[in-house]
């Protein structure tokens, strides 16, 4: 069972299914055929519970803010050891975790949004990422995401950075 933090959003049964189902790195027909609804029902489920969760509609920023509320239970931690990443990617991936945009995170960063695909993508190839809402819980179980880093703070835990 999820242990939610005072205040955090009520999701329903099936749209915590939904999200965790996706978090997981299902795609939304995965996560359809696995709750036995259609692929519209499981985007309707997703889509309240970004409501819910602050009104973020990026996928990548619902899963990362459900984990911070408690909304549901953040995954354990798994460092994988070695794994180093560029000051860009980690950028890049907590501004997915904050909802922004390509564009947006382009422009706060000083990339093209080209450069933050690439980044996006190196990153999902490092964690073995299936979606990028996948690549937060891949992240969060690296300890490079964490409730810290939705106050502003770089993360729980720093990983090496080339």
């Amino acid at each position: 069972m999820t242990r939610r933090q005072p205040g955090s959003p009520t999701l329903s049964r099936r749209e915590r299914e939904a999200l965790q189902l996706i978090a997981n790195g299902m795609s939304t027909s995965q996560a359809a055929a696995e709750m036995k609804v259609t692929t519209d029902t499981v985007q309707g489920y997703l889509g309240h519970a970004a409501g819910k969760l602050g009104g973020m509609g990026d996928r990548a920023a619902a899963v990362h803010r459900s984990y911070v509320t408690g909304a549901l239970a953040p995954p354990d931690a798994e460092p994988a050891g070695n794994l180093v990443v560029t000051s860009g990617q980690l950028r890049v991936l907590h501004g997915m975790a904050e909802g922004l945009s390509r564009q947006e995170l382009a422009a706060g960063s000083g990339f093209y949004t080209d450069n933050v695909r690439g980044e996006e993508r190196a990153l999902t190839a490092l964690l073995g990422a299936k979606s990028p809402a996948h690549l937060i819980t891949c992240a969060w179980r690296q300890g490079w995401l964490g409730p810290e880093s939705a106050r502003g703070s770089k993360s729980a835990t720093t990983p090496p950075v080339a």
